[in-house]
């Protein structure tokens, strides 16, 4: 079973998706970053657009990227330190209609006091997922 750390950035509070990353234990990462819509936020101009580190890429695009890399794995457990990370995950899997969703198997696991993660590039969704996963790969229940 593979284990996938996620980490989102989004546009304020309860805001549209900025960034997601997905890292495993392996080595394996994807990191993209999605054109904004709307007016960024203050806070998330100042400490999140900064560290985004690569051009952004259309929904669709972001979509197609996602579905590959996701792919790849059967049954991943997904974990995460905060539920919106996982309601923008899931949201990334609607097409326009059933047909063009995507359908696939994984597990998730919020986790709670994930005050020891320390990201290098704290806001940037890669740093923050890797953060996740060095604190802790191996000392969370399945």
């Amino acid at each position: 079973m593979t284990t996938l750390y996620l980490d989102t950035e989004f546009n304020g509070f309860k805001g549209p998706l900025i960034s997601m990353a997905l890292v495993s234990p392996e080595g394996d990462e994807w990191y993209q970053v999605v054109e904004c819509e709307g007016e960024i936020d203050p806070w998330v101009a100042e400490n999140v657009m900064p560290k985004l580190g690569k051009a952004a890429i259309s929904k669709a695009e972001f979509r197609v990227r996602l579905h590959k890399f996701i792919r790849q794995f059967d049954d991943p457990l997904i974990v995460c330190d905060w539920h919106a990370d996982l309601m923008h995950f899931f949201e990334a899997f609607h097409g326009a209609d059933y047909r063009d969703s995507l359908d696939f198997r994984c597990r998730t696991l919020l986790l709670s006091g994930a005050s020891d993660v320390r990201p290098i590039a704290p806001h940037n969704a890669l740093s923050d997922a890797c953060a996740l996963r060095d604190c802790f790969d191996g000392r969370h229940p399945i």
